[in-house]
Formats: structure tokens, C-alpha cells, sequence
């Protein structure tokens, strides 16, 4: 069965790759499913196993010929930056000058590594949602992936924690792939398919198969035993969503906290018939992990403030952790306030304030369209849940959705700006009525 959903997949994104060349939206949605796409890709054909880039930079140049195409066809006008990119160009320019002093040795190698996942997702995906057509169609498309890769995944071999990517014959062990990468996509597909549920008036049919598919979603981050994951998913929905409601379709916020509620018990439910992964969520597990991030970032913050006040401005450098506590500590903000010091912390928390203010601000503007306050909330809720995994897992350089994600609400709400500011001169430019006869 996983082999049939695989061509199906396989097809599917061949037919997604030349739509995309008119819809840049469906770009984005391609880069949200990446990681995931490409672990289900390798499981199911030894293929991307041994060309294991190829399927990451067809993605990236459907996204950049995309553009190329709308910006060809004046579907954009031009390309403007937001207050969100000079925060994230002076912190990428920071991490770049502090290989000069980093303790490691690798910091330049890794920042390459690092560097065609940066260009993907953080300079050409959030062009793509260049208005709410196109966000919409990321957001549709997302959940068309989602429903057959995720599918794909429970049909396919799985380990401990993820899918079986290959089989070591000399170890005689399973090669799995990245359980949190998966898992993360699979919290998009939760987002896309709880805002669409609720905001959109589909019939009862539609709404049971994104039903289906939020349940889906929710058994493979179990399954997966990504915690941060599961719980930040939950929590992003059940701040987001009665907000989102209440300003744009004027409603209670009950029902959108009954809706939270209801996929809090049901991954209680997965989570209860899981016992081979119940030993991660036992408190000690849970106390003890979070401890050992917290200790691994105070580790090198110590470093830092031993080394001197020039250290606390610009930190130990890009990288350092991986001299000082043998790899990243899994807690971005730490991570950067120790590598990159005070005004490394002072970017990146400016970013993410700056972002966060443009999509508060969008969501509650008078007398704006419902569906673009929608679209922002459920970009917004995306943006809270990948902040909370930084909280837990990955680093700075291996960040990119969150940057992307913080410049594509940034770009959205300049674009809702904009479109005011034209409603506006419009009207002025408007000539008065005559009065009398």
C-alpha cells in the first residue's frame, strides 16, 4: 500500500512542480512539506537515498522560477522588504562575522551547509504568499501533501520513534529518519486543517476528511514521540483560534476552545495506546530533558560571561557549542545569547517582536476582509508553534521556518498595509458631490 501512495505522492508533486511555475503558493507549500516529503521519498525508493539533494533544490527552483514568472507578469509589482529583514540580515550578518572568534573550527563548513536551506526557506518561500490567493493556495495545498505523505508514512515500515529510511545489513539495524521533522510538518497540516474547518463553509464530507486528517496528524507526532510537537501545536490553536474568530467572523470563542479541547484529548487518546513511547511523557523524563537543555545553554552562557564584557556583546561565536558541550544545546534563545552575545539576543528577540507586532496588528485592523484575518491567524498560529519548538529542539542556523515564517507574516501585513494606504488615496483622489441642482 505505501509503494501505490508513493507514485500517488510522486505524481502529485510532479503535477504540484509545473503548477507551480504560475502559483507561487503552492512553492510555499512545497518548502513546508520538504522535510517531511523527503524522508517519505527516501523510505520508499532507494532513488533518493543516493540523490538525497535533488528533490531539496527542484523544490527551491520551482520557488525562484515561480517568482520569477509573477514578477515577469507584474503579478508583483516589485520586491520590498519589511522592518522583520534588516533584524534578520543584521543577525545573519553577526553569525557570519562571529566566525572570526569562534572556538569552533567548523563554524564557516557549517555555515554553508546551512547556507541553500537559509536561501529556500528564508529569502525565496515567504515572497510567495504575495497575497491572500496564493496564501490560500499554500494553505490548501498543505493539507493535499500533508493527507498523502502522512498516509504514506503509516503505510510505510516504522521504528522506534520514525520511518525506516534504509536497512544497515553489516549492523543489522534500521536506519530511521528525523521523527521531528515529520512531526513538524505534521503540525502545519493540524493549523491548516483546524482554520479551514471552522472558517470555511465546505460540506459535511469535506469537513469529516480534514477531520480525518487533523486526527491523522495528531497520531503521527505521537507516534513519532515529538512532545514539543504535540503540546505546541495544541497550545499555538488554543491561543490563535478564539482570537482569530472572535475579530474576523464575530463569533464565540467557545466552540474554537471546544475545538483546542478536543485535540488535546484526542492525542491523550493516541498517547494512552501508545505504550511503547508512554515512558517520554513521564515527569521525570519531561523534567529531566528540559533540564539538560537548560543546563547545556547555562554551560555556555558561563563561558561567555568568564570571557569578558567584549564576549557578552558579541558571544563566544557562531557555533561554539559544539567545542564546548559537543553540539547544539536544542534552545535557540540561549544558544544566541551565548554564541552571539547581547546584540545577537537583542536581533533575534527584535525579529521575533517585530513580526509578532505585524501580525497582531493585521489581525485586529478595522474593517479588513475576513478571510485575510484568517489568513493571518492561522499564519500566526504556525509561527507561535515553530517558536515553541525552538524552545526545545534545533539551533540557530537550523532554524530556518521560523525565520521564514516570522518574514512571511511580516510581508503579509505589509501587504495588507499597502493595500489600505491605495483604498485610502483612492477615496481622497475621489471628487466631492455637487451640490443643488
Amino acid at each position: 500500500m505505501g509503494q501505490y501512495i508513493f507514485y500517488l505522492t510522486l505524481m502529485t508533486v510532479a503535477i504540484m512542480f509545473v503548477r507551480a511555475l504560475r502559483s507561487p503558493g503552492i512553492s510555499l507549500s512545497l518548502i513546508w512539506a520538504l522535510y517531511a516529503m523527503e524522508q517519505f521519498f527516501q523510505a520508499s525508493h532507494p532513488f533518493f537515498i543516493s540523490n538525497g539533494r535533488l528533490l531539496n533544490f527542484s523544490v527551491v527552483l520551482i520557488a525562484v522560477a515561480s517568482l520569477m514568472f509573477a514578477l515577469s507578469d507584474g503579478k508583483i509589482k516589485r520586491v520590498k522588504l519589511t522592518d522583520a529583514h534588516v533584524w534578520w540580515f543584521l543577525l545573519m550578518f553577526l553569525v557570519c562575522l562571529s566566525t572570526i572568534w569562534s572556538v569552533d573550527s567548523q563554524s564557516v563548513s557549517r555555515i554553508k551547509s546551512a547556507a541553500p536551506y537559509i536561501f529556500g526557506f528564508v529569502l525565496i518561500g515567504p515572497f510567495c504568499a504575495f497575497n491572500d490567493i496564493q496564501l490560500n493556495k499554500a494553505f490548501k495545498n498543505s493539507m493535499l501533501l500533508g493527507s498523502l505523505i502522512l498516509t504514506g508514512i503509516v503505510f510505510s515500515g516504522f521504528g522506534r520513534r520514525s520511518i525506516v529510511i534504509a536497512y544497515d545489513t553489516a549492523s543489522r539495524q534500521e536506519i530511521e529518519g528525523n521523527p521531528l521533522a515529520v512531526a513538524s510538518f505534521a503540525g502545519y497540516v493540524v493549523v491548516c486543517c483546524v482554520f479551514s474547518i471552522y472558517a470555511n463553509k465546505t460540506n459535511i464530507f469535506s469537513r469529516a476528511l480534514k477531520i480525518a486528517l487533523v486526527l491523522l496528524s495528531l497520531y503521527i507526532i505521537v507516534r513519532s514521540g515529538s512532545r514539543g510537537q504535540l503540546v505546541g501545536v495544541v497550545l499555538a490553536c488554543l491561543f490563535w483560534l478564539p482570537i482569530t474568530m472572535k475579530v474576523a467572523m464575530k463569533k464565540s470563542t467557545i466552540i474554537p476552545l471546544v475545538f483546542a479541547g478536543i485535540l488535546f484529548a484526542s492525542s491523550a487518546y493516541f498517547i494512552g495506546n501508545e505504550s511503547d513511547l508512554l515512558w517520554r511523557w513521564q515527569s521525570e523524563r519531561l523534567q529531566g530533558d528540559q533540564i539538560g537543555r537548560l543546563e547545556r545553554a547555562n554551560l555556555m552562557i558561563q563561558h561567555a560571561v568568564g570571557k569578558g564584557p567584549l564576549t557578552w556583546i558579541g558571544g563566544l561565536g557562531s557555533s561554539s557549542s559544539f567545542a564546548l558541550v559537543g553540539g547544539y544545546p536544542h534552545f535557540v534563545p540561549g544558544e544566541v545569547l551565548a554564541e552571539e552575545g547581547i546584540a545577537g539576543a537583542i536581533l533575534f528577540f527584535g525579529f521575533l517582536f517585530t513580526a509578532a507586532l505585524a501580525g497582531w496588528r493585521t489581525i485586529n485592523t478595522p474593517d479588513l476582509p475576513a478571510q485575510t484575518r484568517l489568513n493571518m491567524g492561522a499564519l500566526m498560529t504556525i509561527f507561535t508553534y515553530q517558536f515553541i519548538l525552538c524552545l526545545k529542539q534545533g539551533s540557530l542556523l537550523g532554524s530556518p521556518e521560523l525565520f521564514s515564517l516570522g518574514l512571511c507574516v511580516s510581508l503579509v501585513a505589509l501587504g495588507v498595509k499597502d493595500r489600505i494606504r491605495r483604498l485610502q488615496r483612492l477615496q481622497m483622489a475621489r471628487p466631492l458631490p455637487a451640490f443643488g441642482p
